[in-house]
């Protein structure tokens, strides 16, 4: 018999409902969690109390209307928010997104057969799990299938169809093969999503331990909204671990990565990072971390390796190379040189020369020709002044 550990305020949501003469049930992912022997951590409730009437069963609490158009409220118990949703069958969806209205129901199986698939189609009362389209097997199985007709749940939502990829990668699910073909046919549906929500699901999916194994099968489906992305882009993913940036970067290898991610509205850091590990110089390891962070450098040659710039040999000694640059505390940056601005002032520099010279004295001694000495360093600087 199915059981599962209610957190202390999940369980006061349900008494308090159960105290006003309602039914609650927890549902959705922290069940299919516990299914799977995870430890769930988000606590959605249902009830067959309308918007209203939790308004009034929770008065002593904080309740706000965060979606309550939709039947939704959220309850804050000492300060931990749980959503609190009435039973209800969703109308039409005409935007491929959200669902033209909702019909209140007092029927806990109705409100699960709208939902996407039925590992998420399951609700548990703190004593009696209801599960009317077989998710409990799903979950334990790991296999992710629609509930009921899979085109029409994705037709309704085509978000869906990303998250049913990002389950796949991340919860190391298969797919069932009725709800894979349309996952095909459907891919086109995401041309109607916000590129925002679609590249909020890339990042989720990415670190996946199934990933590469997505990525292969649903590619087709990744170029709807990276149209670039290639074969040799996809392989790369493979045997590499789950790194977010790294991936995303192996995925867009060849691609004008920038303007692809400016079209998701990626944010600049994660453009920056990926556009690093495609061009940055990786001639030698004192420049690399000159460039880069530790971990970015780390990243880029696994990135080299990935994609073949570097071979096995080189991408297994270059780890070492790196540890010892960032053992011996080198100097890797302006701020780190032993002058600056003020010490070449006064040896009569100005203007953009000063910038210059620190550049230069600070390639002489990334390259090792010059050591990280003051006095060295001021030799140098005037030497180049009396040579200009």
């Amino acid at each position: 018999m199915f059981r599962m550990e209610l957190p202390p305020h999940a369980q006061t949501v349900l008494s308090v409902l159960r105290e006003n003469g309602y039914r609650g049930y927890v549902v959705g992912g922290c069940v299919r969690d516990a299914c799977m022997g995870l430890v769930p951590h988000d606590f959605d409730i249902t009830t067959d109390a309308s918007p209203q009437a939790v308004k009034e069963a929770f008065r002593d609490f904080r309740v706000l209307e965060t979606g309550i158009q939709h039947g939704t409220v959220t309850v804050l118990v000492e300060h931990e928010p749980f959503e609190v949703t009435t039973f209800r069958i969703d109308g039409d969806y005409t935007d491929c997104r959200h669902p033209n209205d909702v019909t209140f129901t007092e029927s806990v199986e109705d409100d699960l057969a709208r939902r996407d698939f039925t590992v998420n189609a399951m609700a548990y009362d703190g004593e009696t799990l209801v599960d009317p389209f077989g998710g409990q097997a799903d979950a334990e199985r790991r296999v992710l299938r629609c509930v009921g007709d899979p085109d029409t749940r994705f037709r309704e939502d085509g978000l869906r169809i990303l998250r049913a990829l990002r389950f796949s990668a991340v919860l190391d699910f298969s797919v069932e093969p009725d709800t894979a073909r349309a996952i095909h046919r459907c891919r086109d549906l995401l041309r109607h999503i916000a590129v925002e929500r679609l590249y909020a699901e890339l990042r989720r999916l990415l670190p996946g331990v199934n990933t590469p194994a997505v990525l292969r099968e649903y590619a087709d489906v990744v170029r709807v909204f990276l149209p670039d992305v290639s074969d040799a882009g996809v392989r790369a993913v493979e045997n590499t671990r789950g790194d977010m940036l790294l991936r995303l970067a192996l995925l867009l290898a060849g691609t004008d990565a920038e303007s692809a991610l400016r079209g998701l509205h990626a944010d600049n850091k994660t453009i920056r990072a990926v556009c690093e590990l495609h061009t940055t110089d990786l001639s030698d390891a004192r420049h690399l971390l000159a460039a880069l962070s530790p971990e970015q450098a780390y990243r880029r040659v696994e990135y080299a390796a990935a994609t073949g710039e570097i071979g096995a040999k080189e991408a297994a000694e270059y780890p070492a190379k790196l540890q010892a640059v960032l053992a011996d505390k080198s100097c890797l940056r302006l701020r780190e040189l032993a002058v600056n601005g003020r010490d070449l002032e006064a040896l009569g520099f100005t203007g953009a020369q000063i910038g210059q010279t620190l550049h230069a004295l600070l390639e002489g001694v990334l390259a090792g020709t010059l050591v990280n000495d003051r006095d060295a360093l001021l030799r140098e600087a005037a030497r180049q002044k009396n040579k200009v």
